[in-house]
């Protein structure tokens, strides 16, 4: 689990695809970054759920991984629904998307975190270096995924003609 919580790390060697993909400007492209971002900066939800849930039969560390898991595919999901066309592209969808996909590493995060500082409280400090260099390890580990399997391509281009992002109310009041 923990070996993915860095994908928000990750992004800056998706960002070329996704503005060619989606057509997007360097303005959009840096707005879905920094919403990606600020998904990652919710994370005091996690903690708190999982606090308020830790002394019901330990069911703290499911729900709080569980949660992380359904944003994970409705942010992830989403994009991928977006780039295949089983969902019209839209930009404010995008950045839900984003601010979902970056909210979901922090449960990930803390439910990992808590649970296993919690197991062995001997060796927190040797728990939470393990634990944070998967956190550093896991964007490496998915950039080397990415540049294998699509060195040189487009990874979303599943169509001869990507998707442009149809025009919303938000993206016409910023042009």
């Amino acid at each position: 689990m923990q070996a993915s919580t860095g994908l928000n790390y990750a992004f800056s060697i998706l960002s070329p695809s996704i503005k060619s993909y989606f057509g997007l400007t360097d303005f959009e492209l840096s707005s879905l970054a920094a919403t990606i971002n600020l998904g990652g900066y919710l994370a005091l939800v996690a903690g708190r759920v999982y606090d308020r849930l830790q002394h019901r039969h330990n069911f703290g560390p499911r729900v709080v991984l569980w949660v992380g898991c359904v944003l994970g595919l409705l942010g992830y999901g989403g994009m991928y629904a977006q780039a295949c066309g089983w969902l019209t592209a839209t930009y404010p969808r995008l950045l839900l998307c984003t601010l979902l996909a970056g909210n979901a590493t922090t449960w990930w995060d803390t439910g990992a975190l808590v649970t296993n500082v919690r197991n062995f409280p001997d060796d927190r400090g040797s728990v939470l270096g393990i634990l944070k260099a998967f956190l550093g390890l896991s964007s490496s580990i998915y950039a080397s995924i990415y540049t294998t399997a699509f060195a040189g391509r487009v990874a979303l281009n599943a169509t001869p003609s990507p998707p442009r992002l149809s025009p919303s109310p938000v993206s016409q009041e910023l042009v």
